[in-house]
């Protein structure tokens, strides 16, 4: 029967998981905190403590993994310029769509004003 990790559980050593994190930075005392406050119910709560670690463990290396690709400056100057052109074409289509706009207001003015000189025209 799975059960709430009780107050006052300790887990067992577990000498070369804890090493490993510890290598890494892993604080043991705040992991164990985490796994508590998640108020999970469970059966075998030092298996859950392996599985808790083992998996901070390839979190932490992970995270600590170099960028395969670093960025040049050649790539960055490449971004950067990739950024301006796109800039650029947005100010273009804006201008493209305002000038569009312009013309479809002036249509309706003018359709506007025929109809009303109809109007004033018939009556």
């Amino acid at each position: 029967m799975a059960l709430e990790m009780p107050l006052a559980w300790a887990p067992a050593p577990e000498p070369e998981l804890e090493q490993q994190a510890r290598a890494l930075g892993i604080d043991l005392v705040a992991e164990l905190r985490k796994l508590r406050d998640r108020g999970e119910r469970r059966v075998d709560w030092q298996a859950r403590w392996r599985t808790w670690l083992t998996h901070a463990i390839a979190f932490a290396r992970k995270q600590a993994k170099p960028s395969s690709t670093p960025a040049s400056p050649d790539r960055a100057a490449r971004a950067d310029a990739e950024r301006r052109a796109a800039i650029e074409r947005d100010r273009e289509e804006n201008a493209r769509r305002a000038a569009a706009a312009a013309r479809d207001r002036d249509a309706v003015r003018a359709a506007a004003a025929a109809t009303q000189a109809k109007l004033r025209g018939a009556g």
